[in-house]
């Protein structure tokens, strides 16, 4: 399929109103079988550059899913079977509050950006809950499943961070990606993973809107042709008039040091390339 590239330029920012301080902590993908299975065959993503488990969580289907943790961040890749059938390609982009149980305030900061609707919904975990922002969907059931691209802004509750054992103080003042990350996996801190980089993505016209009203609400500005953030990665986008995928184009990942260079396919989807402290997973053309 051809792609022809739409003329959208972000929107001035004409606001100062920002959410409360969120760290875009992690990111999921939707692969094919191909390049799912090729991940999990691989020993150095599973046990060189991450903490790796297999998990399944159940919806209305199954999600059958990987999650590859770092010490400031962690990939989360889900299966395009079951529940995520047809859906291969998809991206979701994901913030997280320091404080706990302000996802109040996400809505009120994402909705002075947004003029289309937002929707909020509950997540309940086998020990958390978190609420969650993103926008509104009206699903038309007598049509197939896409790929899509979401942001999503959420908040873990007191109780869930009380339960990993953070205090009272931590909470307070705010729990940062790498407290959290060592609090899921201690051993998170040992691997190449360090943090996420930089993140590229290919997006309609719609997913734009809502990708650039949400980082303008997390606190991003525009400089020249990408989005910048004080402490957050930096997000390079396409705007193209049709649904193409994979929604992520290139993901740029900084290792905690110097590894051999060396190159991963996964599939025909991403070629992953190492090089010293850089790890860059990126679209196959």
């Amino acid at each position: 399929m051809a792609i022809i590239f739409c003329n959208c330029s972000p929107q001035k920012r004409t606001s100062d109103v920002v959410a409360p301080v969120s760290d875009l902590g992690h990111v999921d993908l939707v692969l094919d079988s191909e390049a799912f299975y090729a991940i999990v065959s691989d020993s150095f993503l599973t046990k060189e550059f991450s903490v790796f488990f297999q998990d399944t969580t159940m919806y209305s289907k199954p999600s059958y899913d990987l999650y590859l943790l770092g010490s400031e961040a962690f990939l989360h890749i889900s299966l395009a079977k079951e529940y995520w059938e047809n859906k291969a390609g998809s991206g979701v982009m994901i913030f997280q509050t320091r404080k706990p149980e302000k996802h109040d305030s996400l809505l009120l900061a994402w909705k002075h950006y947004f003029k289309d609707s937002l929707s909020t919904k509950n997540f309940e975990g086998g020990d958390f809950l978190t609420g969650e922002v993103l926008p509104y969907r009206k699903k038309d059931p007598s049509k197939p499943a896409e790929p899509n691209f979401t942001p999503i802004l959420m908040s873990y509750s007191v109780q869930g961070f009380k339960n990993w054992g953070f205090s009272d103080s931590i909470i307070t003042n705010g729990v940062s990606m790498q407290e959290f990350m060592h609090s899921w996996d201690t051993t998170s801190q040992e691997k190449l993973f360090q943090k996420i980089k930089a993140l590229h993505v290919q997006v309609t016209k719609q997913e734009f809107a809502e990708l650039e009203s949400a980082l303008y609400a997390m606190g991003y500005t525009f400089h020249t042709d990408h989005f910048m953030h004080e402490f957050n990665p930096d997000v390079h986008y396409t705007v193209t008039e049709f649904n193409v995928v994979p929604k992520y184009t290139r993901i740029e990942i900084e290792l905690s040091e110097p590894t051999a260079k060396r190159e991963i396919r996964l599939g025909t989807m991403y070629t992953i390339h190492i090089n010293g402290k850089d790890m860059i997973i990126e679209q196959v053309k």
